[in-house]
């Protein structure tokens, strides 16, 4: 039998903290252990990491899945603050990256309120960016943290779990799961790519079965081009993604230069 999830914050857990910080923390990350599950596999819960674990909160008891959850009292805006820079960059790096829950709730009403899982393999250079260098007078002077842009991540690298208060069903989250599984087998700088062009391909607001142009997605190149700036070659980049999401079935090529959204 299948639960649904309860999406009710318990407050006992952040009883006796005066920061609204250390609340927070305390109390989302009883409902994570007590009610997240894995979308990779059949696990009903994640296991709680050990504290201060390097980029990673939660891990799948059955397939090790890694899993980091950032969570906001209200929206959760397009930019994220997160971890340290270097250590993310060298998980990106490395291929380790864990997957990034991001959790909106309210401390109003005690309840969560949306949720969606970016898998690690749309994590890439281009979505993350240093922060300013803390100042010589704090305790960890010159660390620098990172953002993460989820305004560059495409809505096909976030997949809901809970959206306006309601959860989905735990199948379709994790069928939705399993249909972007192809991107992990990409090296990084692939997965970069893809991402990227994938958002671009968003931005030009199609319906499934709306034709576009190659042209429409090279009036993006300025834009790639800031994102890869080091890349020369951004138009024959974007045929080489396009023809990847052909072959995955996500565009269809219906003439040279012309493409349907499937």
């Amino acid at each position: 039998m299948v639960f649904p999830l309860d999406l009710s914050l318990d407050p006992r857990p952040g009883e006796g903290y005066r920061s609204a910080s250390q609340w927070a923390r305390r109390v989302t990350e009883n409902w994570a252990a007590r009610e997240l599950y894995c979308w990779g596999c059949q696990s009903p819960h994640l296991s709680a990491h050990a504290t201060n674990t390097s980029v990673e909160d939660y891990r799948c008891p059955s397939c090790s899945r890694r899993v980091q959850v950032k969570a906001k009292n209200g929206p959760i805006g397009k930019t994220v603050a997160n971890s340290g820079y270097e250590v993310k960059l060298q998980a990106i790096r490395k291929n380790v990256a864990p997957d990034y829950a991001f959790m909106s709730y309210s401390r109003t009403d005690l309840a969560v309120e949306s949720l969606f899982v970016v898998p690690g393999s749309f994590l890439s250079q281009s979505v993350i960016s240093p922060r300013t260098p803390l100042s010589a007078t704090a305790r960890r002077a010159g660390w620098v943290g990172s953002n993460i842009h989820l305004d560059r991540i495409p809505a096909f690298g976030k997949i809901v779990v809970i959206a306006d208060g309601a959860a989905r069903p735990k199948v379709q989250v994790r069928k939705d799961f399993s249909q972007i599984g192809f991107v992990g087998s990409f090296p990084q700088e692939q997965r970069g790519w893809l991402g990227d062009v994938l958002s671009c391909l968003e931005k030009l607001d199609l319906t499934s079965g709306s034709s576009f142009h190659l042209g429409d997605l090279y009036a993006f190149e300025d834009s790639l081009r800031r994102l890869h700036p080091t890349n020369n070659n951004i138009q024959p980049k974007i045929r080489q993604q396009l023809q990847v999401l052909e072959r995955q079935g996500i565009v269809r090529r219906l003439r040279p230069g012309l493409f349907q959204k499937v």
